[in-house]
C-alpha cells in the first residue's frame, strides 16, 4: 500500500510543473488580452475601468517584454490623456523605466503639444529627480526629466518640472560631454541654430530666473581639461540680429553674468 501511495504522489509531483505552466501561460494569455484592449480602447475611460478595475498592481504596471514599456508610457506616448488619467487614478507607477530609460513621466516631460500629460503624473506620483538608467545607446544618459523637458524644446513643462522641485544644477553624460548640466544643454541646443529663441528663453529662465549654476563647464568627449566647454563660449558663439527677442534675451543673460564674475 505504501508504495502504491508513493507512486501516485511521485506521479502527481512530476506532472505538477506542466500544471504550473499551463496555469502560468492561461494568464499571460489572459493579461495579454485585457492588455491589447485597453490599448485599443483609446479614450473609451468607461472600457478601460471595466477592464482593470479590481487588478492586481503586476496588471496595471504591465511591461512590454521585448521594450520594458509600461502600459501607462505606451498610453502617454500615443497622446490618449483620459486612458493615462485612469490608469494614474488605479496606482499606475509612472516612473517604471522601459530597457532605454524611458517612463511614462519622462515621455510626459518630452511632450511639446501638452503639459497636461506632465501636470497629471505630477499629482499621481512623478518623480522630478528620477534618473534615467538605459541599456542603449541615448543621447543624454542618465538624463532626468528636467534635461529630457530641454533637450525636447518645452519651457513650459521645464517650469513645472523646477517648480515642483527638480534639481537645475544636476549633471548628465550626453554624445558631447561629461557634466552636462540643464544650462549646458540649453546653451548647446541655442548654439546649434535651429530655433535659437526657444532655448534661450530656456536658458534665461534657468540662469537669471531660478540662479542655476552657468559657471560648471562640460567636458567633451576627448576628456581633456582644456576641452571644457562653458556657457559663456556657446552664447559667443549665438549670432543672432541685433534688436531681435532673441538678441535681447541673450543680452540679458550676459549682463547677468557679467554683473556676478
Amino acid at each position: 500500500m505504501y508504495i502504491g501511495i508513493k507512486s501516485s504522489v511521485n506521479a502527481l509531483l512530476s506532472f505538477l510543473p506542466v500544471v504550473v505552466i499551463l496555469f502560468v501561460l492561461n494568464g499571460c494569455m489572459q493579461n495579454g488580452s485585457i492588455i491589447r484592449q485597453v490599448l485599443s480602447a483609446d479614450d473609451d475611460t468607461v472600457k478601460i475601468k471595466e477592464l482593470l478595475s479590481g487588478k492586481p498592481k503586476s496588471m496595471l504596471n504591465y511591461r512590454d517584454e521585448e521594450s520594458g514599456e509600461t502600459l501607462l508610457a505606451s498610453v502617454v506616448e500615443a497622446r490618449h490623456y483620459h486612458a493615462a488619467q485612469v490608469l494614474a487614478e488605479l496606482g499606475a507607477d509612472p516612473n517604471i523605466q522601459s530597457k532605454n530609460g524611458q517612463s511614462a513621466f519622462i515621455i510626459a516631460a518630452q511632450n511639446t503639444d501638452s503639459s497636461a500629460y506632465l501636470k497629471l503624473l505630477l499629482k499621481y506620483g512623478g518623480d522630478v529627480n528620477a534618473v534615467a538608467k538605459s541599456d542603449e545607446y541615448d543621447t543624454y544618459w542618465d538624463k532626468t526629466p528636467l534635461i529630457a523637458a530641454i533637450a525636447a524644446g518645452s519651457l513650459e513643462n521645464v517650469k513645472l518640472l523646477v517648480e515642483a522641485g527638480a534639481n537645475v544644477n544636476y549633471a548628465c553624460v550626453s554624445e558631447d560631454g561629461l557634466n552636462v548640466t540643464a544650462v549646458n544643454v540649453s546653451a548647446m541646443k541655442a548654439a546649434a541654430g535651429v530655433g535659437e529663441e526657444l532655448w534661450v528663453r530656456i536658458l534665461r529662465y534657468l540662469i537669471v530666473d531660478k540662479k542655476a549654476n552657468y559657471r560648471k563647464g562640460y567636458t567633451t568627449v576627448h576628456g581633456s581639461k582644456d576641452d571644457t566647454i562653458y556657457v559663456a563660449d556657446l552664447l559667443h558663439k549665438l549670432r543672432c540680429d541685433s534688436g531681435s527677442d532673441e538678441y535681447k534675451i541673450k543680452m540679458d543673460i550676459v549682463k547677468y553674468m557679467k554683473d556676478r564674475d
